[in-house]
């Protein structure tokens, strides 16, 4: 493996737990503030343009004593440092975890050897690939126990157990060119072993685009079949399966260029056939301002179940287990990554998704801050959340691809 995917993480494991103060303060704005809620709905935003298109990319500065905040009774270590782009994580099931450093081309894996929740082993799975991101375990199927990884040029298996390289399962052109949006999520259906696959947009907002982008593209465990599961979805970085209903889930980033408030980022359930509007409409019967000429290309487009501020960028989600404590279980886990593009900032936190009766309510709440430490013009950040998965033990574990950290969440006990 290349010096340059483990140069710093020898010192980087040696470091010790670090604990969130109850007492820590509160990062700037509410946006930020621990438990504030949200509800946006469509009917309360603006019309397109109604603000300027802002450019404000957030200023990147050094973590120094900073940890993530987290709820009281919460506790939050730092798991690992140094890595470079942590954009996805995953928990084998020989509680191996697995970080897609996308940026790099690689697949790291850590180990907890001595159990104190921090890594104490690094190790190298996967070098070469182009833009590695979204990986799932296969838990059912042909390939029972393999690590589907997507990366930007198609879909492949990676026997991780048998030590051998990546293989192919998708057709070299499955995701067409592999420009604009190069993440792939991959989630893989616990129960049928189905694969999905999330591919982005070539552009923000391009007519004529290749069938398969902007869209969930759906094949079968052995990778065959594959066919449009969803579509009308700008780009799908985070996919889960809600444990209770065996319901697909996504994040999505919405469209830019129509001001600070449209279009919303969205979370929400998708079923087979779904079409949720871009690039002619969004949230339901909303026409795009530039295809407005062209007429409703769709009778209804599919309204998404929580919104979230325009600009806030999720980019993954997580389902929350039932080790958890009671008020918390069943819901979602979002990373929302954090603008660039808002005159007001927002994101750089993971949120809080509430279910009842098995559906979400429709709001969410501030689970994990302080990444966001001062100032809006430019917005001082040290971290900015990209990656969620949950451990064997029940603690959520965090990867930030800005700052290069990743960080271990454990909830309170009873």
């Amino acid at each position: 493996m290349p010096n340059h995917l483990l140069r710093g993480l020898a010192l980087a494991l040696l470091l010790l737990a670090l604990p969130a103060l109850a007492d820590d303060p509160v990062p700037p704005g509410a946006d930020q503030a621990m438990g504030q809620r949200f509800h946006i709905t469509p009917d309360s935003l603006p019309a397109p343009g109604a603000t300027a298109s802002a450019s404000a990319p957030p200023e990147r500065i050094e973590r120094g004593d900073h940890v993530p905040l987290v709820p009281a009774g919460f506790a939050v270590q730092l798991f690992v440092e140094a890595i470079p782009s942590p954009r996805r994580l995953l928990v084998g099931y020989d509680g191996v975890i697995y970080v897609a450093a996308q940026d790099r081309g690689g697949i790291l894996a850590f180990y907890d050897k001595d159990g104190d929740g921090a890594a104490d082993q690094a190790g190298g799975v996967l070098q070469g690939a182009n833009n590695p991101f979204g990986m799932a375990l296969a838990p059912v199927g042909p390939f029972h126990g393999d690590l589907m990884l997507g990366d930007s040029d198609g879909l492949y298996r990676l026997p991780i157990d048998a030590g051998g390289g990546p293989a192919p399962l998708s057709a070299p052109d499955a995701f067409g060119p592999p420009t604009g949006h190069i993440t792939r999520e991959v989630a893989v259906d616990p129960k049928s072993g189905r694969i999905y696959v999330g591919v982005g947009s070539m552009g923000n907002l391009d007519d004529g685009e290749p069938p398969m982008k902007a869209t969930i593209q759906r094949f079968d465990a052995d990778g065959k079949n594959q066919m449009s599961f969803a579509t009308g979805m700008r780009n799908v970085t985070g996919m889960d399966f809600e444990p209770a209903t065996g319901a697909l889930y996504a994040v999505t980033m919405e469209r830019d260029g129509m001001g600070d408030e449209l279009v919303p980022d969205y979370f929400t359930r998708v079923e087979e056939g779904d079409n949720f509007g871009w690039p002619y409409q969004y949230l339901g019967s909303n026409a795009q301002p530039e295809f407005k000429d062209k007429g409703l290309k769709l009778a209804a487009a599919k309204v998404p179940d929580v919104l979230f501020a325009a600009h806030s960028a999720p980019l993954d989600v997580a389902f929350i287990p039932d080790s958890w404590p009671a008020d918390y279980r069943g819901d979602a886990i979002v990373a929302l990554h954090g603008s660039w593009n808002a005159g007001a900032p927002r994101g750089y936190k993971l949120v809080r998704i509430p279910f009842t009766d098995g559906k979400p309510d429709g709001g969410y709440e501030n689970f994990m801050t302080g990444f966001w430490v001062a100032g809006t013009s430019p917005t001082e950040v040290w971290g900015r959340p990209a990656a969620l998965a949950f451990d064997r033990d029940g603690s959520l574990l965090v990867g930030d691809d800005f700052g290069n950290t990743n960080w271990r969440v454990t909830p309170p006990k009873g």
